[in-house]
């Protein structure tokens, strides 16, 4: 689009010279002025809609007579609804550029914001909860087109073999996830993976959604039969009839997929019958995941926070990571090794999935063999 933070830009030069004015009375930058407002600001800017259009529009208008305006201005509206209402309409038409991708079926695998306008925490979540995507903010964000035009300048002349050199430059200062609170106000669906989850977070292990107390918020949810549940191979998408009745027809994996396994559909069905009737089985899995990270923790391995049954022990090294596998499996224990493009670069790490049906003699043995061959190649003392 033609204007995105430039239109933030341009509200606050003209229509902030009181905010401007406190902010140079107090050493501040008017910025940091205008996020307070923003953090009072309600969703939706109490009805106050922006075109974002200032100097016509390319994608998606692709018309350069289109001119921008405030639509539905009230006498209550005060200057962090307009402050607001000019980042939501950047939001959402960029949004709408997004929708093109989509119905596309461009595959998106992750959403990195930059531009100086992004520095605005609330445009951060703004952006999140328009998109109903997680988005990442990179450490440059000032810089960040500039490097993006000297890597492709530098593949072009062959300075670079390919575009992967990107994760050399670029890393990832935070990420900033959608609310669901906000999601309907937006006009919205919200999609919750329960692959990590579903089985181990929340109080009796229905998920994240269960955990946060938002059941009634999502709209669909997506998980695996293969992490917590054990069912070793397959998935499974919920929702609205509507929704699912699409899916059958316009997902790809659904549809150039083999069927899961009879044995297996019947086997995870009374697992989610066994959930629901005893909590007995989550509980144990939960002590397991605790007594394994606290043991290995305290032999020195770095693992990464989790509330999964999936544990990470962070290596670092994709060649490390090999052979720490290999050598496991000679101790009896089968754990993989993962590293980049499945991790990010330089983020190799083994993939422990524990299990309620281990018992403590299983933890045990496994904890002393990541010992045992940690000492071997130098990843603990």
């Amino acid at each position: 689009m033609q204007t995105g933070g430039g239109a933030y830009a341009w509200y606050v030069d003209h229509f902030c010279y009181e905010e401007k004015q406190i902010a140079k009375n107090h050493g501040q930058s008017v910025y940091q002025i205008l996020e307070e407002l923003l953090a009072e600001s309600q969703v939706g800017s109490n009805g106050l809609i922006f075109l974002p259009y200032l100097i016509g529009e390319r994608s998606p208008r692709w018309n350069p007579n289109v001119r921008g305006c405030f639509v539905g201005i009230r006498m209550e509206h005060t200057q962090k609804d307009f402050l607001r209402a000019v980042q939501e309409g950047v939001a959402m038409n960029l949004n709408e550029v997004l929708k093109i991708f989509r119905e596309a079926e461009q595959k998106i695998e992750e959403i990195i914001v930059v531009g100086g306008g992004i520095k605005s925490v609330a445009w951060q979540q703004i952006l999140a909860d328009v998109y109903q995507e997680r988005i990442r903010i990179p450490k440059l964000l000032d810089e960040a087109t500039s490097m993006g035009a000297a890597i492709t300048g530098g593949v072009g002349v062959g300075l670079f073999a390919d575009f992967s050199v990107v994760d050399k430059f670029v890393s990832i200062a935070r990420d900033v996830h959608p609310n669901p609170d906000n999601a309907e106000k937006y006009d919205a669906l919200v999609m919750v993976d329960e692959s990590h989850s579903a089985g181990v977070a929340g109080p009796t292990g229905r998920g994240v959604a269960e955990q946060y107390n938002v059941y009634g918020k999502i709209d669909i949810f997506t998980g695996t039969l293969g992490k917590a549940f054990g069912g070793a191979m397959g998935g499974f998408t919920t929702g609205k009839k509507e929704i699912i009745d699409m899916l059958r027809q316009r997902s790809r994996p659904y549809l150039f997929s083999n069927s899961v396994a009879p044995a297996i559909v019947g086997a995870s069905l009374e697992m989610f019958k066994i959930l629901k009737e005893s909590d007995a089985l989550h509980t144990k899995l939960m002590n397991n995941v605790s007594y394994f990270r606290d043991k290995m923790l305290a032999a020195g391995f770095d693992i990464k926070p989790t509330q999964s049954a999936i544990c990470a022990v962070m290596l670092y090294d994709a060649k490390l990571s090999q052979d720490f596998a290999a050598k496991m499996q000679e101790e009896g224990i089968y754990v993989t090794g993962f590293y980049y493009p499945v991790v990010p670069k330089d983020q190799a790490r083994i993939r422990v999935q524990l299990s309620a049906g281990h018992e403590k003699e299983h933890l045990d043995k496994a904890i002393a063999a990541f010992i045992k061959v940690g000492k071997e190649l130098n990843v603990i003392k």
